[in-house]
């Protein structure tokens, strides 16, 4: 039977469709308010305007590869440059993901490889199913568990014309702990 709001409805059916709008409306405001932070690097994510985002060029990046004086190992995907300093177990020298540090990984992460001819390259001829599963990467692995430290300047593809996966790439935010360092100095 078709839903009906007439008064021979059953109790309580009269409130479904205040309920479902409820519920979409939390839905939409989790999103709005978990996909800025996501942007941000994960929990405590916070603003600023894309000039007071710290940059990176795709060879600067490159020094960031664990082997350098201060041991920080960056990667970056869709632009945003993450810090997985915290995951050495993956991402030191030695490690199975080695390769990935210090290079953007995003045509890399597409297509499920770890071969070093995949990093550092643009998106073309990429199929939206491997762009979904970017997508899934993305916010399922870094955003969740890795600050956003910066930007790239250069990367091999346009950053922006992934913003509906992303979020915008003019509106990137780093994590707290970049702002903090930034107000410091």
């Amino acid at each position: 039977r078709p839903f009906t709001m007439s008064s021979d409805a059953e109790p309580g059916s009269r409130w479904l469709p205040a309920l479902a709008t409820l519920c979409l409306a939390g839905v939409w405001w989790w999103h709005s308010e978990s996909a800025p932070q996501g942007l941000g690097g994960g929990a405590g994510g916070g603003g600023g305007p894309l000039s007071s985002v710290p940059t990176y060029s795709l060879a600067t990046l490159r020094a960031f590869d664990g082997e350098g004086a201060d041991g920080s190992l960056l990667l970056a995907v869709w632009g945003r440059v993450f810090n997985v300093t915290s995951a050495p177990e993956f991402y030191a020298p030695g490690e199975g993901y080695h390769v990935f540090a210090g290079h953007d990984c995003t045509r890399a992460f597409a297509i499920s490889s770890t071969k070093e001819k995949w990093l550092d390259k643009d998106l073309e001829g990429l199929k939206p199913k491997k762009i979904l599963h970017l997508n899934d990467t993305y916010w399922g692995t870094y955003v969740e568990k890795y600050p956003i430290v910066g930007r790239l300047t250069d990367p091999p593809y346009d950053a922006a014309a992934y913003d509906a996966y992303a979020g915008p790439y003019a509106q990137i935010r780093v994590h707290e702990s970049v702002r903090a360092a930034a107000a410091e100095t």
